[in-house]
C-alpha cells in the first residue's frame, strides 16, 4: 500500500484514493473531453432513419404517402344525449309475498340479535385467556431454567 502526501493538509493518503479523507482535496486530476459525443450532439431527441420511420408507421398501420395534402377543417363538437336511467323499484315491491296459509309474524315480534356487545366481551375474554397462558408459559420456563440451568 503506497502512500502519498496531500498538498493542502499534508496528511498521508493511500494512492488509490481520489480525495483526501481529511480535507477533501482532489488528489486525481480529471480528464476533460475535448469534443462532444454523438449522443450529446443529438439535442436530446431520438433520430430515426427514413426506413426506420417508415417501418414504425407501417407497424402502427399508417402510411404517410396515402394521406392527402388537404387542410383539415375543425369539426364541430357532437352533443351526446344522456342515456335514460332505468327506474329502481324497492325490493319489497319487486318480491311479492307467497301465500302459504301460514301465520304471518309481525316484524316487531321478531327478536333481533344483540348488537356487537357479545363479540366485544368474547374478544376481551379471549385476550385475557391468552395473557394467562403467556404468564403460565413464562413461569414454567423460569422453573425449568432454575432447575436445569
Amino acid at each position: 500500500m503506497a502512500l502519498r502526501q496531500c498538498d493542502k493538509c499534508s496528511e498521508m493518503v493511500d494512492e488509490a484514493k481520489a480525495f483526501c479523507p481529511e480535507c477533501g482535496n482532489v488528489l486525481v486530476e480529471e480528464k476533460q473531453r475535448e469534443e462532444e459525443s454523438a449522443y450529446e450532439s443529438m439535442d436530446g431527441t431520438m433520430q430515426f432513419g427514413q426506413t426506420m420511420y417508415n417501418q414504425m408507421l407501417s407497424d402502427m398501420g399508417l402510411n404517410i404517402s396515402d394521406t392527402p395534402n388537404k387542410k383539415t377543417e375543425p369539426t364541430t363538437p357532437q352533443v351526446i344525449e344522456p342515456a335514460v336511467q332505468p327506474t329502481v323499484q324497492p325490493m319489497h315491491q319487486i318480491l311479492q309475498p307467497i301465500d302459504t296459509g301460514a301465520a304471518v309474524i309481525p316484524a316487531a315480534a321478531v327478536e333481533k340479535p344483540a348488537s356487537g356487545n357479545k363479540w366485544a366481551i368474547s374478544g376481551v375474554v379471549g385476550w385475557l385467556l391468552l395473557l394467562i397462558l403467556l404468564v403460565a408459559a413464562i413461569l414454567v420456563g423460569l422453573a425449568l431454567w432454575s432447575r436445569f440451568g
